[in-house]
């Protein structure tokens, strides 16, 4: 993914590449490696954003690179491709959905100010809770790309809003623990309490394939 301007530009999605290539290369010199996890926020790599794809026939930039637009498809091709070098390298692949969230609400804010004994607007109720149907459609864009990813590729999917929503809220913090830092991100406590709380790396394991 790359921005015109900004951190997020042609030189970032290079490196981004090359960081990846290198990853591949390394996993193939570590046959302790059983399972490999892939997870992202995936929004990055859907319309509107423009992406880097490999375009041998197109030397745009003397190394096969093209500038194209983020979708749906050429996501789950890519996602397919890494899925399949992986096992190829006789690995087992879990794809790892990003967290509950919406676009309006900050979560860790709102924990933090709700604690302190301060107002947040914008929340869907006193307890920071987000409305799980505005996740729906604020993640309908990402959950096709992992379900056409996982039809494509036969691979699993570990989503955690199974845990944290239950058909009318996803909750943001429990026992006390923040589960959220920011609008989109675990905290440090909150990951691993549900890795504690899951058996995540266990659950993993076993869904692995």
């Amino acid at each position: 993914m790359q921005e015109a301007d900004g951190f997020y530009n042609r030189e970032w999605a290079q490196k981004c590449i090359k960081f990846n290539d290198d990853v591949l290369s390394y996993l193939a010199t570590l046959p302790s490696v059983d399972v490999v996890v892939l997870s992202s926020v995936y929004f990055q790599y859907l319309s509107p954003n423009l992406v880097l794809q490999r375009d041998k026939s197109n030397q745009v930039d003397g190394a096969g690179l093209a500038d194209v637009p983020g979708s749906e498809l050429l996501a789950g091709r890519a996602l397919n491709d890494t899925v399949s070098a992986i096992r190829t390298l006789g690995k087992r692949v879990v794809l790892v959905a990003p967290p509950p969230s919406v676009s309006s609400v900050d979560n860790g804010r709102c924990i933090e100010l709700k604690r302190t004994g301060k107002l947040y607007f914008g929340a869907h109720d006193s307890t920071c809770a987000m409305a799980e149907s505005e996740f729906r459609y604020t993640h309908r864009p990402v959950t096709a790309l992992l379900d056409r990813v996982s039809r494509d590729s036969d691979v699993p999917v570990f989503r955690f809003d199974s845990y944290l929503c239950n058909g009318r809220i996803c909750m943001v913090e429990e026992d006390g623990v923040a589960l959220y830092r920011d609008g989109g991100h675990f905290s440090y406590e909150g990951s691993a309490f549900l890795g504690m709380r899951l058996s995540l790396a266990d659950r993993l394991g076993e869904l692995a394939r």
